[in-house]
């Protein structure tokens, strides 16, 4: 097996088992949760199976079609492809919340995909008329292809691997994983200047030879593999997001009242339910540690129930219930499409070992709030939170609520976004 054959074969193989692996993913997590969209693990799964149509037809071409510029024209529409489901996993990575608030078509999934397609028609067909423009004896029109190509596989590097990495912010290793995206993307990045290069030498010197083909073929091939790898690992990460949300909403007690069946019929506490009277939210600096205090008492017998969680990490539920709890303070009810989800891993994160449900929000016309009283919520050391990815995603909805933000500004000028957010956060933690 000669070094062009082993190359394409390998490239083609590790795409299609990934590809194969991904659409397990996504079949699976269809069939749990129907109602939600999973189409982003879809998407990865369709950007294998392009680098590996791309990759047999290069190699089977090579042996049956002498039209080199048939060859280059499958290889561009295969190539738009991949970059095709690439911009369109934006819609689903995160990272780019600031861009998916400033530009509403990011949030309609249905919408991005249509408009991201007819986007590449028309590039397509642009590049098709300019490889054909000639000015003398200058081939203007293939320059500008290339050139065109070359920025384009920039942008689409840029946004994919930026947002894959930062689709792993809840993972434990999210910091590693998002410096592993970038050094790959920056990997396969320079495979792909280094092809554009040698396609911008080839078209004035169609015979030059390339010495460092096969070298630029083995990173290649390593990006790729690597690539792959990243993809399996976020599209496991949806497929185990979605699995939990399904059995938080199935075991979070609120959602589940047969869950007091659990005691005899006959029992005077079969109508007990925890009412929370006072929630602490505190960072203790000398145990660098996330704390969820809060106070109970049960409905019936008024027995006092402490429920306390303790983290060196700062986890989503935590966010939430510091989301909710300066809501209450601010006396905004909430209202979001993640709403359930999140009510849900709040309650089950603070409340898993306690057989009574807990009563945590009120809801007034689709709308949420904490059923606790606004003085006695207290925050304690989190004014440093301003600065996590996190709560600036989760803390961006809360400032399309708040009086005195210029929403067109805010859309636009990214300054004054940061300075709003800054200060919003600032006053708000000021008050509790």
């Amino acid at each position: 097996m000669d070094i062009r054959t082993f190359y394409f074969t390998s490239f083609s193989s590790i795409s299609f088992f990934s590809g194969i692996i991904l659409w397990v993913f996504w079949q699976k997590t269809k069939e749990n949760s129907p109602e939600k969209d999973h189409r982003g693990i879809l998407f990865l799964a369709l950007t294998q199976f392009s680098w590996v149509a791309l990759g047999l037809y290069t190699l089977l071409a090579s042996f049956s079609i002498n039209s080199p510029l048939l060859m280059t024209t499958v290889n561009g529409i295969m190539s738009a492809l991949n970059n095709i489901f690439l911009i369109i996993c934006m819609a689903y990575f995160q990272g780019f919340e600031g861009l998916k608030q400033k530009y509403p078509v990011l949030q309609d999934k249905d919408k991005w995909i249509l408009s991201t397609l007819v986007a590449f028609v028309v590039l397509m067909m642009i590049l098709l008329i300019l490889d054909n423009v000639q000015m003398g004896n200058s081939l203007i029109g293939k320059y500008l292809v290339v050139f065109i190509s070359i920025l384009v596989s920039i942008f689409t590097a840029f946004v994919s691997y930026y947002g894959i990495g930062s689709s792993f912010q809840n993972s434990q290793y999210a910091k590693p994983l998002f410096i592993l995206s970038l050094v790959i993307g920056a990997l396969m990045l320079s495979t792909q200047l280094g092809f554009g290069v040698r396609n911008w030498v080839k078209i004035g010197n169609p015979t030059s030879e390339n010495p460092y083909r096969d070298m630029m073929r083995c990173l290649f091939l390593v990006s790729i593999s690597c690539t792959s790898m990243l993809n399996l690992l976020l599209g496991k990460q949806w497929a185990d997001e979605a699995e939990k949300a399904i059995l938080t909403e199935k075991e979070a007690p609120f959602m589940l009242p047969q869950e007091t069946e659990k005691i005899p019929s006959q029992s005077p506490l079969l109508s007990q339910k925890l009412q929370p009277q006072r929630l602490y939210l505190i960072f203790d600096t000398q145990q660098k540690n996330y704390v969820i205090r809060l106070e109970t008492q049960t409905s019936e017998t008024k027995t006092p129930i402490l429920l306390e969680k303790k983290s060196e990490k700062l986890f989503l539920p935590f966010v939430y219930w510091l989301y909710f709890a300066l809501a209450k303070k601010k006396n905004i009810l909430i209202r979001h499409e993640d709403i359930q989800v999140w009510k849900n891993r709040m309650v089950t994160y603070l409340n898993e070992k306690n057989e009574f449900p807990l009563e945590a929000f009120l809801v007034d016309g689709g709308k949420y709030e904490l059923n606790i009283e606004a003085a006695e919520i207290f925050v304690e050391g989190l004014d440093m939170l301003k600065e996590k990815q996190s709560v600036k995603d989760i803390f961006g909805n809360y400032l399309w609520e708040m009086v005195g933000v210029d929403l067109a500004k805010y859309q636009k000028d990214k300054q004054y976004k940061a300075k709003m957010f800054a200060e919003v956060y600032e006053g708000m933690m000021g008050e509790v």
